[in-house]
């Protein structure tokens, strides 16, 4: 039996590698790289160079065990992070970190932004709210 996966992300590579171990599988991709939105670039460090994964937006062994038995399977090691988020924008006050109040207030003149200070009190609500609208 033959097989068409069309794209090459995560569900489509998996499919194919899956589906291949009984089948033809042909994996069909419309861009010039496999992956999907996942990508990685390597950058050179001093006299090393270090893969970057981009795209890769969330991983973790709770929420996603087909993925992690389909990296083991591959022997693809990975590590364990912490969920953060954070931007800081260049040539501008704008600096944000939801670890806590030191990095809420990365920018110690958010203390004294009324629009920031509205921000806040709005993403607090929105945690507060969220939950009942589930």
């Amino acid at each position: 039996m033959k097989i068409a996966v069309i794209g090459s992300g995560i569900s489509g590579l998996s499919s194919a590698y899956f589906l291949s171990k009984k089948y033809k599988v042909d994996l069909y991709e419309k861009d010039d790289h496999f992956g999907g939105h996942s990508f990685t670039y390597e950058i050179k460090e001093g006299d090393k160079i270090v893969p970057v994964d981009l795209g890769f937006i969330v991983f973790n062994e709770v929420t996603y065990p087909n993925l992690v038995n389909f990296f083991n399977e591959l022997k693809v090691p990975y590590e364990k992070s912490d969920m953060s988020f954070s931007v800081s924008i260049k040539n501008s006050n704008v600096e944000y970190s939801g670890s806590g109040l030191g990095g809420i207030f990365a920018n110690k003149l958010n203390f004294f932004n009324l629009k920031f200070l509205y921000m806040i009190r709005e993403i607090i609500s929105f945690y507060k709210t969220a939950p009942k609208l589930l």
